[in-house]
């Protein structure tokens, strides 16, 4: 039976990219020139090749010359000053680059227009005239902002449209090249652009001396030694017996998981649960779901790999084993796992790259290539763009919750297997805002967000070319724990899943893959979308995709693990009048990742991790 989005997971054959713009593009006659000439070349493609994507991308010197569907215009004059405004991807309209050369003096800046408010994403379009900026709204008369001359006495004049910039450009104070930015973002334009600045990203105690530790091969070793001891111990739950509580599948409720049968009643309270829900005395029946009781939409479950149904562990023994098989500790069977649920009625999704991870060098398993490049894409800055590590301003006041991304670049490839050997050993791919951080590898376990906030999770295809145009964010992380429903309605799990080199698991250099872990998967029930949150005090990936199985998930994908700060999940609550009163946590450990005074992970510090941020709809 066909769910909903089908094409979204059916797509097949090559990657492509689309061909790259010319740095020359500009508005007025030259403009017009170049895009004529630029769609003659694609009608010539088409006839040669038969599609108007070109295999094969070139090497690209920077961050800029991949966004193959930019658009650039500039603005110059007799003096030789000049002013260029880059969209990165007018099918978002979201990220702009700025570069001034202006009486000798050379500034670059990242700019990034909110979304209008009630606009269902809309967002102004910014374009240059001849004294600065301009920005066009959906329905009404463009808005100019003079950024380089004083206004005309004459507006019409001041708002001129042509080929020339100003003669005399007299640079504002915000695009002054010594201009000091305090904050990551700075308003311009009424409010309808923002300077977005680079700034350190907060990060806790540990993982500053962890990542510092990591520059230096004795450190690294430390490191892996240690990390044994620095992992918190599974969760072993006592149980009890439910009884009276509401039959499982309830209508509206995401699907229960599917139990042997002489654990139907077995449950337990969850120590760590910070989420309050609507689980008589707190006391949760396994793989049962319950409201969060201040979340509408959002739904909590704990789960352990020991009581889940035994006909289901013995389907696909090919791809996934016997629960503890590869547990050196013998824990996972009856450690426990906290998961929420989010109703996608409800809720839309975003991504945001971390103020410093994950980074585009590359990833320390990849070996070195010949002829040598910077990074795994061509460079290994994302120069001039800024990275922030926080929910996008205009969208805190939206935001349900927030939970950490994948691994750092530096894990963030393959050593062993298959895809070690293909696309230069299949860095993760990453996506902010319709631009691209790094490429997505085919074969790879993927987060796709598309350009209306929906969030799909899926197997990045051969040919992304139909899924990359709608494209809002993105990120890999790996390959897939489960990655499809078979015809009986089992889930499936990766191919992988007991492989742990090929796989890219990780774990200890013992072979004791026990851990700390956290992912996402996609479960449809009755025409209904469900995103789940799960995370793991003590897992290795093959109790993770039985777990994922017992739930009837279509697919799932791992994401940070060894720590609960790297697992982080939080719920925001708000009073009546809609102010942030505070917030909950899948596991009240999570919060001792916030930042000094209590401030926010995501919203009230700009982060040095990546995440993902959920919007309430309603």
């Amino acid at each position: 039976m066909k769910t909903v989005s089908e094409d979204v997971y059916q797509t097949q054959g090559r990657v492509y990219s689309r061909m790259p713009c010319s740095p020359k593009l500009c508005c007025g006659m030259r403009g017009r020139i170049v895009r004529m000439f630029r769609g003659a070349v694609c009608f010539l493609t088409i006839l040669m090749t038969g599609s108007a994507l070109v295999a094969s991308p070139p090497l690209v010197n920077s961050i800029v010359e991949l966004q193959s569907s930019r658009v650039i215009q500039r603005l110059s004059n007799e003096h030789g000053d000049s002013v260029t405004l880059t969209n990165l991807n007018p099918a978002v309209g979201a990220w702009y680059v700025l570069e001034l050369n202006v009486n000798k003096r050379k500034n670059t800046l990242h700019l990034e227009v909110p979304t209008l408010p009630g606009g269902r994403g809309q967002r102004p379009a910014l374009f240059l005239f001849r004294d600065g900026l301009a920005a066009a709204l959906p329905e009404k008369a463009p808005h100019y902002f003079p950024l380089w001359g004083k206004p005309a006495e004459n507006e019409q004049e001041s708002a001129k449209e042509d080929d020339h910039l100003a003669a005399a450009p007299d640079l504002s104070g915000v695009l002054d090249p010594h201009h000091t930015f305090d904050a990551p973002y700075t308003v311009i334009c009424d409010g309808l652009a923002l300077v977005r600045v680079q700034k350190a990203g907060s990060a806790t105690k540990m993982e500053k001396v962890t990542d510092l530790l990591r520059t230096t091969s004795i450190g690294a070793w430390f490191v892996e030694t240690a990390k044994p001891y620095l992992i918190p111990a599974p969760e072993v739950p006592e149980d009890s017996q439910a009884s009276g509580q509401t039959s499982p599948n309830r209508a509206g409720f995401p699907g229960t998981a599917r139990l042997d049968a002489k654990y139907a009643n077995a449950s337990c309270t969850p120590e760590g649960l910070g989420i309050a829900t609507d689980a008589p005395a707190g006391k949760m029946i396994y793989g049962h779901w319950y409201r969060a009781v201040h979340h509408p939409g959002v739904f909590v479950s704990a789960m352990k790999a020991s009581v889940i149904d035994a006909a289901l562990l013995e389907t696909y023994r090919d791809r996934a084993g016997k629960i503890g098989a590869y547990d050196g500790k013998n824990q996972e069977a009856d450690a426990l796992a906290y998961c929420m649920a989010f109703d996608t009625d409800y809720f839309s999704f975003g991504y945001t790259l971390g103020a410093e991870h994950p980074h585009v060098k590359w990833s320390e398993r990849a070996a070195p290539v010949n002829p040598p490049l910077k990074g795994p894409d061509g460079f290994d800055t994302v120069n001039p763009l800024a990275r922030a590590g926080s929910v996008p301003p205009y969208e805190a006041l939206r935001a349900a919750a927030t939970f950490t991304g994948g691994f750092k670049r530096e894990h963030a490839s393959f050593k062993f297997g298959p895809l070690a050997e293909i696309n230069h050993a299949s860095h993760y791919g990453f996506i902010e805002q319709g631009v691209v951080f790094s490429r997505l590898q085919p074969q790879l376990a993927t987060a796709w967000i598309d350009l209306s906030g929906s969030l799909y999770l899926l197997t990045w295809p051969e040919d992304g070319s139909l899924l990359f145009p709608r494209t809002f964010c993105a990120r890999q992380n790996g390959v897939p724990l489960i990655e499809k429903i078979d015809e009986s309605g089992i889930s499936v799990p990766g191919i992988y899943v007991n492989q742990w080199g090929v796989g890219s698991w990780s774990g200890s250099k013992e072979g004791d893959f026990l851990t700390v872990r956290s992912a996402l998967a996609l479960q449809e029930i009755s025409s209904k979308r469900f995103i789940f949150y799960a995370y793991f005090t003590g897992a290795t990936p093959n109790a993770m995709a039985r777990m994922f199985q017992a739930y009837g998930c279509r697919y799932a994908l791992q994401l940070d693990m060894n720590s609960l700060t790297l697992c982080y999940a939080a719920l925001y609550r708000y009073n009546d009048s809609g102010k942030r009163t505070g917030a909950e946590y899948l596991h009240n450990g999570m919060e001792n990742a916030n930042g000094p005074g209590g401030a926010l992970r995501f919203l009230d510090t700009n982060d040095a991790r990546d995440f993902f941020y959920v919007l309430r709809k309603k």
